[in-house]
């Protein structure tokens, strides 16, 4: 018995000590993450990250409803059942808020290509992207695509401007 109270004794008598250098060295416990005063501010900070997840799981879920409904759109346009124009309307409504983003980013990887004919060359693009598996599919519907832009650059151009 006497072997294991000098043991329960040296520990309190080593953890009372401890106690007291870091109630006297409080920066100890600061630089260990452990400071008492800073927890309303921890407690701040940690609301804080959780609005910016919930916001951040917001935007990814309009992300995500986007490319399922632009692979939708590539898919139908692919089949036959959109025409180019059709499709370009509704990649602009899936862009939703994020559109003059897409529009500039659309501007910097295609510089050549006038600015309203971006969406097109996009959505052309995408349908390209979903059908790499399927090179002869895609070179034909590629090829529809670009002869659907031609046929409205012709009539964009017969027409009067306002």
């Amino acid at each position: 018995m006497a072997p294991l109270f000098r043991m329960l004794v040296g520990l309190l008598t080593v953890g009372s000590l401890t106690a007291g250098c870091f109630a006297l060295q409080p920066d100890c416990l600061a630089d260990l993450g452990l400071d008492v005063w800073a927890l309303p501010e921890l407690l701040c900070q940690l609301c804080q990250e959780e609005s910016r997840s919930e916001h951040l799981g917001l935007a990814q879920d309009r992300v995500r409803s986007s490319l399922t409904s632009k692979d939708w759109v590539a898919q139908e346009l692919s089949e036959g059942r959109l025409s180019l124009a059709e499709a370009v309307e509704h990649f602009e409504r899936a862009s939703g808020e994020s559109l003059p983003l897409v529009r500039r980013q659309l501007r910097f990887l295609h510089p050549t290509i006038p600015a309203g004919e971006l969406l097109h060359q996009h959505v052309i693009d995408w349908v390209q992207g979903s059908l790499e598996a399927e090179p002869n599919r895609c070179f034909r519907v590629v090829a529809r695509l670009q002869q659907e832009l031609r046929a409205a650059r012709l009539v964009y151009a017969a027409s009067p401007s306002l």
